[in-house]
């Protein structure tokens, strides 16, 4: 019954639950990641992201014809309607 009633919670943009699963959800990504705060449904994040020299130089991807999973070379653009909104800005 604990699930269920976090779960609710959770869908219902709780800041402290929605916080909570942020913190853990972020904890073992390459990319250090901490949660700032919940507004409405939208949450704020704050993401350490590596260098481009650091980033993988492939990405998942499925083959056009057969629909098998593979790799490819990662796209200098992401496709359209797959771009997070990102606002960035440099400590250099």
């Amino acid at each position: 019954m604990h699930l269920d009633a976090e779960w609710a919670q959770l869908t219902a943009n709780n800041p402290d639950t929605v916080m909570a699963a942020l913190a853990i959800a972020s904890e073992d990504n390459d990319a250090a990641a901490a949660p700032l705060g919940v507004a409405g449904d939208k949450a704020t994040l704050v993401v350490i992201v590596p260098s481009l020299t650091g980033m993988p130089q492939k990405e998942p991807d499925i083959t056009p014809m057969a629909g098998r999973l593979s790799k490819q070379a990662r796209r200098r653009r992401p496709r359209p309607g797959m771009r997070p909104r990102l606002d960035a800005s440099s400590s250099r």
